[in-house]
């Protein structure tokens, strides 16, 4: 009682005292206490708010790098990206109340696509409550932010199935999902660092104007370990090579290709190497797509000759036999070499040791499987191999309604699946198959970001 007595006492020595300067003091002590607790509340406003466009602006530059990482190179396009990205994140309300994108304007944004960076600054404000005794009205916010995404360039070798059992919709699907993942990898005409070649494979593969070279000017050759056969020409088709070489990268100019007259053989449609040509590394993609939506369906399925084509499409040791524009770059930690297999059946068909009585001999029997699946696996093993230090080709494998052989088969040629990404698909339906191949071209965007 005695303390509330002496505290009531001081209050009234307070209301009595006539000198003013206790006042003057109380006064001034009251604004200090109110603009220093102005000020608290106003700042953990202003951080609050910051902190929101600091976490937004960070996703927005993420967004863009990432587009501009996948061969975006249109700055007005990644701008549009951006604010897509930055004003979703800060749309809505949070503890300081609703705010919207008509609170923020971005003061800046550039993209050096020559460094790989991208930078921005977006500005905002919020009305002071207290601290208006002090005269603001408003407090600034600025957040600023850029990012590096260093890219590698990347390869990509599409080895598309377009034997007998691809008729019809098949086909059809086989299509539209190859070209997405063409619309995907090269999505504007500006792409830069990104090129894909293509592989259609059947019984042969139609190497075109190159089949002279790959065969060291004689298209009617055999490489050593192949059958016997009739020497005429076939039309640009090319099988392989047997010995040492056959599941390697070893120029063409130390282990020429062979060829069969077999694969021209009128008295068997099924024996015919394929319309559709090889198209080495292009970033043109009507050329690309144009060839893809030609393909027809015909013939037996000889797998690994369709890889070991995706790997000459890509490999440093095949250099000289594409033009400039189109040659492999040398294997090194600055580009991506990528291979995409895709089959609908069983590797049924092989040149190399096998003979027989009539034309049919190599085709769809126990040993030409045999060859044909050993071959692929060899190949598969030998193009992810580190190439002299440097990272070697990564395989990305899809089983289209295949029976279980091919999905053994592509399962052990792709990478091995890891948390971040699946390497091998097993596609049941035209639709699984254009989201196996746009999984893939997203990843392989993915891929490009060192950075």
């Amino acid at each position: 009682m005695k303390a509330a007595h002496t505290l009531l006492k001081k209050i009234r020595d307070f209301r009595d005292d006539t000198s003013g300067n206790v006042f003057m003091i109380t006064a001034v002590s009251l604004f200090a206490i109110m603009l220093s607790s102005g000020a608290a509340i106003d700042y953990t406003r202003l951080v609050s708010k910051k902190s929101k466009m600091d976490s937004a602006l960070d996703a927005a530059i993420l967004a863009a790098g990432v587009e501009m990482s996948r061969g975006v190179s249109d700055q007005g396009r990644l701008r549009q990206i951006f604010e897509s990205f930055f004003f979703a994140n800060v749309d809505g309300s949070n503890d300081i109340g609703a705010i919207n994108s008509d609170d923020f304007q971005i003061a800046q944004f550039s993209v050096n696509s020559e460094t790989g960076e991208i930078s921005a600054e977006i500005t905002s404000s919020i009305d002071a409550t207290l601290m208006q005794i002090a005269g603001y009205d408003e407090l600034d916010i600025v957040s600023s932010a850029s990012g590096i995404f260093e890219q590698t360039d990347v390869e990509v070798a599409m080895m598309l199935d377009v034997t007998g059992s691809m008729q019809g919709q098949k086909i059809a699907d086989l299509k539209a999902a190859a070209s997405d993942a063409v619309d995907i990898l090269l999505p504007d005409a500006n792409t830069r660092g990104v090129r894909i070649g293509l592989v259609p494979y059947a019984t042969s593969i139609n190497a075109g104007r190159y089949a002279t070279r790959a065969t060291r000017g004689n298209a009617t050759q055999l490489a050593g370990g192949f059958a016997s056969s009739i020497n005429v020409p076939t039309n640009n088709c090319v099988t392989g090579r047997g010995g040492r070489d056959a599941a390697t990268d070893t120029s063409f100019r130390q282990a020429p290709l062979g060829s069969d007259s077999r694969t021209v053989n009128a008295g068997n449609a099924g024996l015919r190497c394929p319309r559709a040509q090889i198209q080495p590394l292009t970033n043109n993609t009507n050329t690309l797509k144009s060839q893809i939506l030609q393909y027809n369906a015909g013939g037996f399925t000889a797998g690994h000759l369709g890889i070991a084509w995706s790997y000459y499409l890509l490999s440093e040791n095949w250099r000289d036999l594409f033009n400039n524009r189109n040659k492999p770059a040398a294997y090194g930690a600055d580009v991506q070499k990528i291979a995409i297999l895709m089959t609908d059946g069983e590797f049924n068909t092989a040149y190399e040791g096998l003979s027989g009585a009539g034309p049919n001999a190599p085709f769809n029997n126990a040993n030409s499987v045999d060859v044909s699946n050993t071959r692929a696996t060899q190949l598969c093993d030998d193009m992810k191999r580190t190439k002299n230090g440097n990272p070697g080709i990564i395989v990305y494998a899809i089983a289209f309604q295949a029976p279980a052989s091919a999905e053994a088969t592509l399962r052990g040629c792709a990478n091995t699946d890891t948390d971040e990404t699946t390497y091998y698909y097993s596609a049941s339906s035209g639709q699984e198959l254009r989201e196996a191949f746009r999984a893939i071209a997203a990843s392989i965007g993915n891929l490009r970001i060192t950075g």
